[in-house]
């Protein structure tokens, strides 16, 4: 079964939050993936981005040669781009998806920044 998150936090959430780190660490586990040092988190908000949001990340797993990690923030989308990244989430034991209100770029930037892992960040 696939680990899938639908978060409609406020900014003060932060048991949500929590709970959410602790279900990904129980999920890097299960992959194998808890001993290695996470060297870069990306974070990508997205909003209504289904139509090239997938040919973007084909292009990023098969390019990145570190060990990484990957936050898809659907914000609030109306076309498929939910279905998308929920489909790359269950492919790929180091890529998540969450949503989020519509609360624009930066909220769904701050909203994962306290989950993640990677000794570098990159928001896209």
């Amino acid at each position: 079964s696939t680990v899938r998150r639908w978060l409609d936090l406020s900014p003060l959430d932060w048991d949500g939050l929590v709970q959410l780190r602790t279900d990904l660490r129980s999920r890097m586990v299960l992959y194998g993936q808890s001993q290695q040092r996470l060297e870069l988190s990306i974070v990508v908000p997205c909003h209504n981005v289904g139509h090239y949001i997938g040919s973007i990340l084909s292009q990023m797993l098969r390019t990145l040669k570190v060990s990484f990690e990957v936050f898809l923030v659907d914000d609030h989308s109306v076309d498929d781009t939910w279905a998308v990244i929920s489909r790359y989430e269950r492919l790929h034991p180091n890529v998540y998806a969450v949503s989020s209100a519509r609360f624009g770029a930066g909220y769904a930037r701050n909203l994962v920044y306290p989950l993640l892992e990677g000794e570098y960040v990159i928001f896209l």
